[in-house]
């Protein structure tokens, strides 16, 4: 059994691979019954593969256990072995928002433009947040 198997992660091959184009899932607090959480949003550039939506929702529900850094660090490096995109990110939307920061972490892929992207996306992480926190919500 690989590594892919074991997640029950299902992936179909990318026809547009050549191309650079987002793929978004939006989980809802519902699978997660957090207090003060309400949306996760995975982002991601395919590379070779994507992941169907309905199994990498989920490998989130049965592997997110919880959304402090540490954790979320931990769980988008394993995606991003995982899955291999080309860049990844994850939002995290309170249910407060005027209360508390989003959340926010991402990878780019090793030696590659999207590396630099997520470098340039971190660096300038509040703007970011300010500019997606009315179409997340």
């Amino acid at each position: 059994m690989n590594n892919n198997e074991s997640h029950n992660l299902q992936f179909t091959a990318n026809k547009y691979e050549k191309g650079d184009y987002f793929v978004s899932l939006v989980v809802e607090n519902e699978v997660f019954n957090q207090i003060g959480i309400k949306k996760l949003n995975i982002t991601y550039i395919p590379d070779a593969k994507l992941v169907e939506a309905h199994s990498l929702e989920r490998y989130i529900k049965e592997n997110v256990r919880s959304f402090s850094e540490d954790e979320l660090q931990k769980n988008i490096n394993q995606l991003s072995q995982l899955i291999q995109p080309r860049f990844i990110e994850f939002i995290i939307t309170p249910l407060f928002a005027p209360q508390h920061e989003l959340f926010y972490v991402n990878w780019g892929k090793k030696g590659t433009k999207y590396e630099e992207m997520a470098y340039h996306r971190s660096l300038n992480k509040e703007w970011f947040m300010r500019s997606r926190s009315a179409t997340l919500q």
